[in-house]
């Protein structure tokens, strides 16, 4: 659909959009994400040779071949827009202000920023070439395919920024054809359908709890998760220690600090056995665990880790812990989830990605700064104390993460396909 030298798709939007410039009028989706995005997903569909080079005599489909950007123009109009606001908790106050003024929310969202999430009712994406054989490339089954494989914007891999391509309701867009796509493309994929009617509040906290529970265990008023990552390690077999229990016993014993400590109720978690089963323990005293490993780095890699801290029996609100996070040889910095959430309508996929081999075996050094609160503003003091050297993920043999999904992804409710 176009001119001869413009092609147009409609896309419609399964989830919001969250836009680092969202107060702008004029955001959109940004072609300067998702045009690389493309061009490498285009030319490993019709470009590479079975060595991974582009194929010779390929050179005109490129502006800059070294770069590998295709020989196109592309721009979104987004128009017809809705604004939420997004955060992992809002209290009841505040949820009975948005809903008196009618304001769009989504809590007990996997985001920690300040940032909106944007909907658009009407958006076009225009594909502008005059090189035929680059227009040749484009299709609606074969955005449709890119589309659906990722997702855009920030907190992307926890299912935020879904789009697909409207136009093709008959052909991939079939539940059936979009599972197989999926499974061609991922180790494993699991699906759960979200009951009721469409809320996206119900959708994200579904996934934030999901995501939570797998990794690092949440504790919410009346709902006390452990992590999955920690039990999964805690089995006879691995007897693998997580670095949490080590960055806590750290953090109390940094005499530095000792004006802000954890409280009992703070106590970290260890395993030990009785009778051949595991049993969990709260305790600051050390258990007899001889290996300790970064596990969390298995299912993304942060710079930093925030704790809350006790303050004569009561959460100081004012002041946080900062771990930061290094790698030993500076080879590592971020890491991305090796699992992304895509939402279609009421169905949440999770899909399942292999690690990068460079993850297994890593070094980190872990350090301790404080946060406060400056009025509105959070600063990070300068000060800062070592807590662990040279921590080592877990290698390549001990974790398999199909495995590890098999057994505590279907427990949240989730199907494998």
């Amino acid at each position: 659909m176009g001119t001869s030298n413009i092609l147009t798709f409609k896309l419609k939007q399964h989830t919001p959009f969250i836009h680092f410039q969202h107060v702008q009028d004029d955001a959109s989706l940004r072609a300067t994400e998702i045009k690389p995005l493309l061009d490498k997903f285009l030319i490993k569909k019709n470009l590479l040779s079975v060595n991974g080079k582009v194929k010779k005599g390929k050179e005109p489909y490129f502006n800059d071949i070294q770069n590998l950007a295709l020989q196109y123009k592309l721009s979104f109009e987004c128009t017809e827009k809705e604004e939420y606001i997004i955060a992992s908790y809002i209290s009841k106050a505040k949820l009975a202000e948005l809903n008196r003024t009618r304001v769009l929310h989504i809590s007990g969202a996997p985001y920690f920023g300040d940032a909106k999430g944007l909907v658009w009712r009407n958006i076009v994406m225009s594909i502008k070439t005059l090189n035929k054989k680059v227009k040749d490339l484009f299709s609606t089954d074969v955005l449709s395919e890119f589309f659906l494989l990722n997702n855009f914007g920030n907190r992307k891999s926890k299912g935020f920024g879904s789009f697909s391509v409207q136009g093709n309701e008959n052909s991939l867009a079939s539940a059936h054809s979009v599972e197989n796509l999926f499974k061609e493309n991922h180790i494993a994929v699991y699906k759960k359908e979200i009951e009721g009617p469409s809320d996206f509040t119900k959708i994200f906290s579904d996934i934030n709890l999901s995501y939570q529970g797998l990794k690092s265990g949440y504790n919410l008023p009346g709902n006390y998760e452990k992590s999955d990552l920690f039990k999964y390690f805690s089995k006879p077999g691995r007897e693998t220690g997580w670095e949490k229990r080590r960055i806590k016993i750290g953090i109390k014993n940094q005499a530095v600090f000792t004006e802000k400590i954890f409280a009992k109720k703070y106590e970290p978690i260890d395993f030990d056995y009785k009778n051949d089963k595991v049993i969990y323990i709260n305790t600051w005293k050390e258990v007899d665990n001889p290996k300790y490993r970064f596990v969390r780095a298995l299912l993304g890699l942060a710079e930093t880790n925030e704790y809350l801290i006790d303050y004569n029996g009561e959460a100081d609100r004012e002041t946080k812990y900062v771990v930061e996070i290094n790698s030993v040889d500076k080879s590592l910095e971020r890491m991305a989830s090796p699992l992304t959430f895509k939402v279609i309508g009421n169905t949440v996929y999770v899909l399942a990605n292999r690690l990068p081999k460079k993850i297994f075996d890593s070094k980190f050094d872990f350090t301790l700064k404080i946060k406060r609160k400056v009025g509105e503003v959070w600063k990070t003091d300068r000060k800062e104390v070592s807590l662990i050297s040279g921590l080592a993920v877990p290698s390549e043999s001990d974790f398999d993460i199909v495995k590890f999904l098999d057994e505590y992804i279907v427990i949240k409710g989730y199907k494998k396909l």
